[in-house]
């Protein structure tokens, strides 16, 4: 009868039962001979016999790791044993595309590469009898952009295809993009796309307006950047296409004429500045002892010329500095106060704007007086007549009565008038004979009767402004494209519009001043 041990091995009853009767390894041998008869006789090696178990003798510890990292956990055997197993939570690892195995000799390395939170788990490495065990923990990281939001292209122009790039740290990010405070509309030309760590958005057939801030936003994280379009013919290009309208060059040599004006108006105006800031001082001086010219105590903040109950005004009051309700009286002899008293004096409606100047600069600086005879406010800290527009040049004329004692009022009114027409002129355009009124007017305001009382200089200035006007007008200056026409054009349509806001402000101040005049009027009329 046979007994079978498996599928394959089959012995007889009789040889079982002489093996389980045998007490002797030899008697054992020779019934498994008979039980196996190929099988060869061998002897562990010296070294196999004698090498001692294998151990590890360095392992890893617990581990963290940012999501999108590299993970690298590292062993070492006592001795070469091949092959070690890796293991997570008690299943058997394999080779993938961010997993790999590495062993040199007795050190074996287990790298993770693109850390996902999935990895994290207790990891072990096997070998014969020995392992080594430590945990690895994965954390999200904090977003953050590694290069900031950009065009690719240098310089961006109409009907171009731009590229917007921005990079952070992390794969798997879903941004939104914003133009100009709004998402960016879902357009044929216009797409977003994330390639990694790496989120672009290109924009096809580009628009003038498509200028602005762009941001891309991943939830609290943002990036911006801003995007200029220029038109498809460069700003010189625009120039000279323009400069070829008849009506626009016209516009263009009005307002060079206005500059040669304000040419003419520095010549003549800087030396009267200073003559009459030397009469001034002198004046103090002839009325007090104090040492004048070192007071740099009053300021705008702690001055009054005089008490409020001293004010001689009839009319207007609350114009007069003496209201400032911080003040006090100057304390070096009463000098400010002079001075105060004549600049109102000099001024033709006694009216000076004090916001222009700065008082502890009266005794050293003659044009912190000058600047108060200009309506406008802006020019505060102004020390020449090259750093004032022919605006305030031409209020200083016609609010001093020093100044305008050399001129024509009516002429300078006419200036003022022809100036403020050319700047706030809507589409920039002038005919031929609008623009040689123009010039007329310019001419007539620089042209002084009695020139006994000037310097060379001054007579100087005005007959090159005029000789200037004059070429203008027989258009004998060539009128071509420039850095200084662009400059000088986009100088008059800002300041045209600066002066806008700035009446638009003057009058609502001057309007609640009368609305506050009249409630306390009636106020004190009840209570009476």
């Amino acid at each position: 009868m046979m007994f079978s041990l498996g599928e394959d091995i089959k012995i007889d009853s009789e040889l079982k039962e002489e093996l389980e009767q045998a007490v002797n390894v030899s008697a054992h041998i020779e019934i498994a001979n008979k039980i196996f008869p190929n099988v060869v006789e061998c002897t562990l090696s010296e070294k196999e016999r004698h090498d001692p178990p294998v151990q590890f003798i360095e392992t890893y510890s617990d581990t963290y790791v940012n999501v999108g990292d590299s993970a690298v956990l590292v062993c070492k055997l006592s001795r070469d044993v091949k092959p070690v197993l890796w293991i997570k939570d008690n299943k058997l690892l394999t080779k993938s595309e961010t997993l790999k195995f590495v062993t040199d000799s007795t050190s074996n390395w287990l790298v993770i590469s693109n850390v996902t939170e999935e990895d994290a788990g207790k990891y072990s490495c096997m070998c014969e009898g020995a392992k080594t065990s430590a945990s690895l923990t994965v954390t999200e990281q904090p977003l953050k952009v590694t290069t900031k939001l950009h065009v690719v292209q240098k310089v961006v122009k109409e009907q171009m295809e731009i590229s917007l790039i921005c990079i952070v740290n992390m794969p798997g990010q879903k941004p939104t993009w914003q133009h100009n405070n709004k998402n960016v509309p879902k357009e044929p030309r216009i797409s977003a796309s994330s390639e990694g760590m790496e989120h672009k958005l290109t924009i096809r057939n580009v628009r003038l307006e498509d200028t602005g801030h762009y941001v891309i936003v991943f939830g609290t994280v943002t990036s911006t950047t801003y995007v200029s379009v220029e038109g498809k013919y460069d700003i010189s290009q625009r120039h000279k296409q323009q400069l070829k309208n008849d009506l626009y060059r016209n516009w263009v040599r009005g307002a060079l004429g206005l500059k040669y004006l304000k040419v003419g108006l520095e010549g003549l105006l800087e030396p009267l500045v200073e003559k009459r800031h030397k009469e001034l001082l002198k004046k103090a001086e002839a009325g007090t002892d104090y040492n004048f010219k070192h007071c740099k105590k009053c300021n705008n903040e702690n001055f009054i010329p005089h008490p409020k109950s001293k004010c001689q005004r009839t009319e207007r009051k609350y114009k007069c500095f003496c209201t400032n309700r911080n003040g006090r009286e100057c304390p070096s002899d009463g000098f400010c106060g002079f001075m105060y008293n004549q600049i109102v004096s000099d001024h033709q409606f006694g009216e000076p704007t004090l916001k222009n100047t700065q008082i502890e600069n009266w005794s050293t600086s003659p044009w912190s007086i000058a600047t108060t005879y200009i309506n406008t406010e802006g020019y505060v800290g102004k020390s020449s007549a090259k750093e004032i527009d022919c605006s305030g040049l031409l209020s200083i004329f016609a609010n001093n009565m020093n100044c305008s004692k050399y001129v024509s009022l009516k002429d300078i009114e006419e200036a003022r008038k022809a100036r403020n027409e050319l700047l706030h002129n809507s589409n920039y355009v002038l005919k031929e004979d609008e623009l040689n009124e123009y010039i007329e007017v310019f001419k007539k305001a620089l042209k002084i009767e009695d020139t006994s009382d000037l310097m060379t200089s001054q007579t100087d200035a005005l007959e090159n402004a005029l000789q200037l006007l004059e070429n203008l007008q027989g258009n004998q200056i060539d009128i071509n494209i420039s850095k200084d026409i662009e400059q000088l054009e986009q100088n008059f349509r800002q300041h045209a519009m600066t002066e806008e806001a700035d009446i638009c402000q003057k009058m609502l101040y001057a309007e609640v001043l009368f609305f506050i005049n009249d409630f306390l009027f009636l106020l004190f009329q009840v209570k009476e």
